[in-house]
């Protein structure tokens, strides 16, 4: 009889393996030697100190000014900060959670937009120079953490460009000159995107932790809801998993996991190409795993991330170039023949990994990346300024 009752016993279920942990808080060091610290600390100020306006997504004039008032102390904190090295620390957060500081991130670097705005429309192009230098070192350091950091950094950096360039033909030699510096120096500290891929690879195993913890607690109510049906077919195969728990769950989120850093692997090796050499190798492919809807979810940022790259990292460039340029026209009343005299980390196109494309007769130039097409098209574009070829904006006064 005892013999049969042990015979009976259930199998003993295998250990749930853990995927991700969230990294225990690292105390911010508000006047350390790290840039992060004093951004960090910039922003939980400024949700402090925001109120209301903490949710709001549009501001009318008079609201900006008044939020731009509140945030006067944060942005000066960013404005010393910035001028450290930045390590973005990125403890990780699970899916759906709001993540530490981007809230007040995105406040300040739309006030720093508003300030450049402001001084454009006054006539005073060194505070908007200054405050264009700010916006692109601040934009470009976020971009250090995941690629959801990274997309609020880029967002920045772009939209203080715009707004700059509104006043470009209206600057000296001298400013443009101090342009072409600021954008320089904000473009020598972009952390690296193998950083940011190996941040975002811990993103996605953190989701997979998520999964596995939902299919632990034998409930999917947070998955759909924020996913959507898509995921329903992958929440049904997990309950139907659960009544073979100890054969198949480990291989599931082993596979799940592993899927991860695969893909992470794949893309940390294709960001040291060019857009061009990227686009020749063989993607990951979506195969018929039971968890390939998850991973359609939660493991394809990386794509659209290098891609935002490549643009921000062409346009600053061409930024930077365009005011040296601009500035000899103004000094000589011509323009410069060729890159050569420029350093070829600010001259490579991110599309071509070659020169960007530079022609000139008398005072007039032409400057511009082949795009995401990688083929010259002479510099023709359209009202965004990036097909087929890829230029400079050139926003109308009043447009910013």
């Amino acid at each position: 009889m005892l013999s049969a009752a042990f015979g009976c016993r259930a199998p003993e279920k295998p250990p749930f393996e853990t995927f991700f942990e969230p990294a225990a808080p690292t105390p911010i060091l508000k006047d350390g030697p790290n840039a992060f610290d004093g951004y960090a600390a910039a922003a939980l100020e400024a949700e402090s100190r925001a109120g209301d306006y903490l949710n709001w997504v549009s501001f009318p004039p008079s609201h900006r000014a008044e939020l731009a008032k509140r945030l006067t102390e944060p942005l000066r904190l960013v404005q010393a900060s910035a001028r450290k090295t930045c390590a973005f620390r990125y403890d990780g957060v699970r899916p759906f959670e709001v993540a530490p500081y981007r809230r007040g991130w995105r406040m300040l670097g739309r006030a720093i937009v508003w300030r450049i705005e402001k001084a454009v429309a006054a006539g005073e192009y060194d505070a908007a120079i200054s405050d264009l230098g700010l916006a692109t070192k601040f934009g470009f350091d976020l971009s250090g953490g995941a690629t959801a950091d990274a997309s609020l950094g880029f967002a920045i950096v772009d939209e203080a460009r715009r707004a700059f360039l509104t006043c470009r033909v209206q600057l000296s030699a001298d400013q443009l000159e101090r342009v072409g510096s600021v954008v320089q120096q904000a473009l020598a500290a972009v952390p690296s995107a193998d950083r940011t891929l190996e941040h975002e690879g811990r993103a996605m195993l953190a989701a997979v932790q998520y999964v596995q913890d939902a299919y632990r607690s034998g409930s999917y109510t947070a998955l759909i809801e924020h996913l959507g049906l898509d995921v329903k077919n992958a929440t049904d195969r997990l309950e139907q998993m659960s009544k073979n728990d100890a054969k198949e769950r480990p291989a599931y989120f082993r596979a799940f996991a592993q899927r991860a850093r695969d893909v992470t692997a794949w893309y940390r090796k294709a960001a040291a190409l060019s857009a061009q050499e990227r686009s020749l190798l063989k993607a990951p492919e979506e195969g018929t795993e039971p968890w390939r809807r998850f991973a359609r979810q939660f493991f394809t940022a990386p794509g659209p991330y290098l891609r935002a790259r490549d643009r921000v990292l062409a346009r600053s460039r061409l930024l930077a170039i365009d005011a040296w340029a601009l500035a000899k026209v103004k000094r000589s009343r011509a323009a410069p023949k060729s890159l050569a005299v420029l350093e070829r980390a600010l001259t490579t196109d991110p599309y071509s990994g070659k020169e960007f494309r530079y022609s000139s007769v008398g005072t007039e130039y032409r400057l511009y990346s082949v795009g995401a097409n990688f083929e010259d098209d002479g510099g023709e574009t359209n009202e965004d300024f990036d097909t087929p070829d890829l230029v400079l904006e050139r926003p109308s006064p009043g447009s910013a």
